[in-house]
This record gives structure tokens, sequence and C-alpha cells, in this order.
């Protein structure tokens, strides 16, 4: 990256600002290219019945409430939807 962008680059009018700002964009890019690696992910994605769907939903908001008051209710309540979430995939599993 070095190579690419001199350390002060002769700007003379606007026009040398965007050659400037697009080289260093594009050397910003190559270097999150060259340092990153994809990965895929292989597997079956997992369909659940919408009624389960709608728990985990309910449950979730019922746990960020309770992340913002720490009342124990909401985290008895969430609770006990994770037992029941749990309880109604494995049966659907089998």
């Amino acid at each position: 990256m070095s190579t690419t962008l001199p350390g002060n680059p002769n700007i003379q009018n606007i026009k040398d600002i965007d050659e400037a700002i697009t080289k260093l964009n594009s050397a910003i890019l190559t270097a999150i290219n060259l340092a990153s690696r994809s990965k895929l992910i292989n597997g079956n994605y997992r369909k659940l019945p919408p009624n389960i769907v709608k728990k985990i939903t309910l449950r979730n908001q019922i746990r960020k409430r309770w992340q913002q008051t720490y009342d124990p209710r909401y985290r008895r309540t969430a609770n006990r939807l994770t037992n029941q979430i749990r309880r109604e995939i494995r049966d659907y599993d089998l």
C-alpha cells in the first residue's frame, strides 16, 4: 500500500483531490480483500413451524425488555419460553 500511495501526493486542483481519493479508496479495498477470507457455510437451513418462530420472536422481545429493566418477571417469562421452545423443537424433530 505504501508503494501505491505516495506519502504526500501533489494536489493542485479539485481533479487531483478526486484522483487521490479514488486511489486511496482503491488501496483500502485491495488491502481488505487481500487480508480477508470468505467462509462458505454448508448445511441445510432449518425451517421451523410458524408457531415456534412466533414464540422465539416473543422470547427475544421479552429478553430485550428484561435487559433494559432487570425486572425478574421478564426473566422468568423468557426462561419459561426458552424451555417451551426447546421442548417444541425436540418434539418437532422427532
